[in-house]
């Protein structure tokens, strides 16, 4: 009998235990998720400082493009700004979503941020043109670590440690829902978005071609490492748009994403038609689906904003 008590005593104490455990697990969880929205938000602020530097610093811009900036410099502009409203997207996505990166959108932007900077990382690197400094190299670097790192806990399993195989499994995962999205459904923000995303698609081919080939001026390589990067980017978060719930669609970090994905795509079909007009050439057969793209995601962005102020009237009537 005293053995059973004795039994019972650790049994009642383990249970008493467990709820602790179960807290100061939970508590860590978020001291880290809340480091990782603070680490989105560094980045944020971080890539939105490129693009003021690339767009405002005439100096810089002469060292670095040869003739005319106009498109060099919206494109890249673009593509900083992108990754700062991504980044800023994800912070945001954490408090909408009590804290969970854990969903295929949430997943799949942290990847395709992480790809941005690895391929600008690569930049600095392979061309030996240390474009914007070393502090573009340090910025790229954080956001790097701050995407993958973001994608890394969207993965994780609390049953089981993260793995090359578990990681392996996620690419392979991962792609295939991504590819599948470029076949649209019957619906037209589908087809818009699916559109938009093969033409990204099929740009970053023919940039990836081109630096295979090679034979050109250092200068000329690391824009084209720059372009590809902002078009991987551009890849990545149209297909997060593509995946969003009707709920999601009209979240103040859609509503944002929609927004400045208008702006960028508007900026560089603007540029490219100024650049073709000034140059006497042909018009490149990606800026009406630029173009398209910036009507479609500003209209989204309009109606959500407009659904967010409707669901707050019945609130500050009352």
């Amino acid at each position: 009998n005293s053995t059973d008590n004795e039994q019972g005593i650790l049994d009642t104490s383990s249970d008493i235990s467990d709820p602790e455990s179960n807290t100061d697990n939970v508590s860590t969880e978020k001291n880290s998720l809340q480091i990782q929205k603070s680490g989105y938000i560094r980045s944020a602020l971080l890539c939105a400082s490129l693009a003021c530097d690339i767009a405002l610093n005439k100096k810089k811009r002469a060292q670095i493009f040869l003739g005319s900036s106009i498109l060099p410099t919206t494109t890249l502009a673009a593509g900083f700004l992108l990754a700062s409203s991504a980044n800023y997207y994800l912070s945001i996505h954490l408090e909408e979503e009590d804290q969970n990166l854990s969903s295929e959108n949430a997943k799949r932007t942290s990847f395709f941020l992480f790809l941005f900077s690895l391929v600008n990382v690569i930049t600095y690197f392979t061309t030996g043109v240390p474009f914007m400094g070393m502090g573009a190299l340090a910025i790229h670097t954080h956001t790097l670590l701050v995407g993958l790192n973001g994608w890394f806990k969207g993965i994780a399993t609390p049953n089981a440690a993260l793995s090359v195989s578990i990681i392996l499994q996620q690419v392979k995962e991962g792609s295939k829902n991504m590819l599948r999205n470029l076949f649209p459904s019957s619906s037209f923000d589908s087809c818009v978005l699916s559109i938009a995303s093969v033409s990204a698609l099929v740009q970053c081919f023919g940039l990836i071609q081109q630096l295979m080939i090679g034979a050109t001026s250092r200068m000329n390589t690391m824009l084209t490492y720059a372009f590809l990067a902002k078009n991987i980017l551009d890849l990545g978060v149209l297909s997060t748009l593509q995946i969003l719930s009707v709920k999601e669609r009209n979240q103040w970090s859609t509503i944002l994403l929609n927004g400045v994905v208008s702006i960028c795509s508007a900026a560089v079909a603007g540029a490219t038609i100024l650049e073709s007009m000034v140059a006497k050439a042909a018009l490149p057969p990606f800026s009406s689906i630029y173009f398209a793209l910036a009507l479609f995601c500003g209209f989204k962005s309009i109606d959500g904003l407009n659904k967010k102020m409707n669901e707050r009237k019945p609130t500050l009537q009352t």
